[in-house]
């Protein structure tokens, strides 16, 4: 969504953009933590649901 949404109107998404790139820099530990977390969930959930 972000990439159409930059090629579809690139100045106006440039500023939104930016910003989610310097949060998701300052984050990066977090996130990099988290969503194994989540995908670990997401393939156990799976698993259990496919035993019953």
């Amino acid at each position: 969504m972000p990439v159409l949404g930059y090629l579809l109107a690139a100045e106006r998404m440039s500023g939104p953009l930016d910003s989610l790139k310097r949060w998701l820099e300052r984050n990066n530990a977090t996130v990099m933590s988290v969503l194994p977390v989540v995908i670990g969930v997401v393939v156990a959930g799976k698993g259990l649901g496919g035993l019953f």
